[in-house]
């Protein structure tokens, strides 16, 4: 059975009541863009979320904008709300002060802390993190936001102030200053808590080597092609002393390490590029036989 989640975001341009247009326009598009890919990272499947603006007020210059989620009944483990997340990541922008963070540290797999480049520690919820952290996207739409609002002369600020169904108002603000820190966008992706790194052992398929150096491997896996590093010494040795003759396209068995990102769905993220490693060679092909790299590693010593 369906059933509908409404929250509410007021926002306050401080300085007159009137407001340039360019800025009206510009701060909403901005507005909309980080709310659009904060949705479509919290929002499950069969879910659908809207919003409008339901009012304009006079002090200073007020917009009111609605969030409707039109929600299903899930068995998933509950994401934050769209502009609870929001919210949130304003918070963690004041925190920052632009300037890209010390130190992102799990606690728990609730609550990640933040050490700023000031040294001050904050903690924030996790799902939120995973979900700022997961592109360059919403920090580059909400410093875009500030930058607007920063640019118009007659802005004191800005406020927003956050309610939800149960009567829970919270506000954030920025001073002009803020604004201005605010409006360049940090590279908050490369401290993404979503790297996952498994391990497989599997068929591969050699097509450039380094029998000198430590390069990079160009390596068939299955019908995709990959580069991968080569981490396991002793399989090197055996390259470098010809102890492993390499033909073209020879077939190896290894264990390889995968690390990716995933998006806060559990799904991975296709977006970022995966990095492969070879952490063990098992076998190689030699003479059209596949040998234990093992047996090969006896001969050398012997």
């Amino acid at each position: 059975m369906e059933n509908l989640k409404i929250e509410e975001l007021k926002i306050r341009f401080k300085g007159e009541d009137d407001i340039e247009l360019e800025t009206f326009t510009d701060s909403l598009k901005a507005l909309v863009n980080s709310l659009t890919k904060i949705a479509d990272e919290t929002i499950q499947e069969n879910e659908f979320c809207k919003f409008k603006v339901t009012n304009i007020e006079k002090g200073s210059f007020v917009i009111v904008i609605q969030s409707i989620l039109k929600a299903v009944p899930t068995l998933l483990p509950e994401v934050p709300t769209v502009l609870n997340t929001f919210k949130t990541v304003l918070d963690i922008k004041k925190h920052l002060k632009g300037k890209e963070p010390e130190k992102i540290q799990r606690v728990n797999n609730k609550q990640v802390s933040i050490t700023n480049n000031y040294g001050k520690v904050q903690s924030f919820n996790a799902d939120v993190v995973n979900i700022y952290t997961s592109s360059n996207d919403i920090e580059k739409y909400t410093s875009d936001f500030m930058s607007v609002v920063n640019k118009d002369c007659t802005r004191k600020g800005v406020e927003f102030t956050f309610s939800g169904e149960c009567d829970n108002v919270s506000k954030i603000d920025f001073n002009v200053e803020e604004t201005r820190s605010l409006s360049i966008p940090i590279d908050i992706e490369k401290y993404s808590m979503e790297d996952v790194t498994e391990e497989i052992e599997t068929y591969l398929t050699v097509t450039k080597l380094d029998l000198e150096g430590n390069s990079k491997w160009t390596v068939y896996m299955t019908n995709n092609k990959i580069n991968v590093d080569i981490l396991d010494n002793k399989f090197y040795e055996l390259v470098h002393k010809r102890v492993i003759h390499f033909v073209a396209n020879m077939t190896i068995k290894a264990k390889v390490r995968i690390k990716y990102k995933k998006l806060p769905s559990g799904v991975p993220d296709s977006r970022s590029k995966a990095i492969y490693s070879i952490v063990e060679v098992l076998e190689v092909e030699q003479q059209g036989e596949m040998m234990k790299v093992s047996d090969l590693e006896i001969k050398l010593f012997n």
